[in-house]
């Protein structure tokens, strides 16, 4: 379920469009792994226990802004890494705590990544509705607004993200492979397959 619920939640971060080049700091593209590895491959470059596996995913625990994450590895159709990400979906933690995580993540991420090509705050209606910094966290969880931050070099898309959904929290950072998700992703938008012609049997 925890694996089911991490794919669910990854696809709802948006790809970054900004460009500029950062380093990860890390020996991979992902903590140690690099994109394409097989599962196995994977698998073999975590120190962490396995927490669970799936044919498209493998889920370990670890933390994101100091709070318990999910850490989460996803494969494509020819069982290579394409993404991967952190995920913290927990009702226990207050709303306002998941703000300070967020700022904290993006600290972090910050010192490995430098600078980010985009961040901000965005509000569901167009215009903030909350003037108290103390109730962002509440608003947040409400899905009234969404806080986001990214980064992008040559090989990964990074988007850490804090949204919600009546009274429930997200928090997650995801690293996409440039070459395996993300450019594959925006050429099948813009090119989406044709529907077949009816051939001169239909007329």
């Amino acid at each position: 379920m925890r694996a089911a619920l991490l794919i669910v939640a990854l696809v709802l971060i948006a790809g970054a469009s900004a460009c500029r080049k950062v380093e990860d700091g890390g020996s991979g593209d992902f903590r140690n792994a690099k994109w394409g590895m097989t599962k196995d491959e994977v698998k073999a470059s975590e120190k962490l226990s396995l927490s669970e596996e799936q044919p498209e995913v493998v889920t370990y625990v670890g933390e994101l802004g100091g709070k318990p994450a999910i850490i989460g590895y996803v494969f494509n159709a020819e069982g290579r890494l394409m993404r991967a990400g952190y995920l913290v979906d927990n009702y226990d933690i207050p709303p306002k705590e998941y703000v300070a995580a967020f700022e904290k993540a993006k600290r972090d991420m910050g010192v490995r990544l430098g600078k980010t090509s985009a961040e901000g705050m965005e509000w569901a209606s167009g215009v903030q509705d909350e003037t108290d910094p103390e109730k962002f966290g509440e608003a947040a969880c409400a899905g009234r607004v969404q806080y986001a931050a990214s980064w992008i070099n040559d090989r990964t898309g990074i988007n850490l993200m804090l949204n919600g959904e009546e009274g429930h929290c997200r928090l997650g950072a995801m690293y996409d492979s440039m070459d395996l998700y993300v450019i594959p992703t925006i050429v099948e938008r813009k090119n989406p397959s044709a529907q077949p012609t009816p051939g001169p049997e239909a007329e």
